[in-house]
């Protein structure tokens, strides 16, 4: 839902700003190679909002590519990417 106003479904960068950070590293600092990438969100109080935990309730509605179960059943989103930098 958009941040803002809550009302409408917002499209996101599925990455984030951190791993874009992470790879502004990698490009700058690192060494042409083939990198993998695994991120792994959980849907627990520690990782999302409580507003998005409603939302989902607590993840179990969500249906799609990655989505996967994590230690204790608990829903998560698992995804792997590997990009040559």
């Amino acid at each position: 839902m958009c941040a803002r106003c809550g009302s409408h479904p917002q499209a996101r960068d599925p990455w984030g700003w951190a791993f874009t950070l992470f790879l502004g590293a990698i490009l700058l600092l690192g060494p042409v190679d083939l990198y993998r990438f695994d991120v792994l969100a959980h849907f627990n109080s520690t990782w999302q909002p409580e507003k998005v935990l409603r939302a989902t309730h607590d993840g179990r509605s969500r249906r799609a590519p990655g989505i996967t179960r994590g230690p204790g059943g608990q829903p998560a989103f698992f995804l792997r990417e590997e990009r040559r930098l």
